[in-house]
């Protein structure tokens, strides 16, 4: 990779951080069962509207 290129790819890394945390927030919550337990392995899905940009997880053991 040319000195060029990874220049480039620097920048575009150090816009997507900035993109990124300038749009920053937080979810909490616990993901529990039809017995009300927690639930592990879930999938929780959030999306920026603005950005259309939807993050995945999991759920743990304790349903977070």
């Amino acid at each position: 990779m040319t000195h060029g290129a990874s220049k480039v790819w620097f920048l575009a890394g150090v816009l997507l951080v900035a993109t990124w945390t300038a749009e920053a927030a937080s979810i909490g919550g616990t993901v529990t069962g039809a017995d009300g337990e927690p639930f592990k392995g879930a999938f929780v899905q959030a999306q920026n509207l603005k950005t259309k940009i939807t993050t995945s997880v999991l759920s743990d053991k304790t349903g977070k």
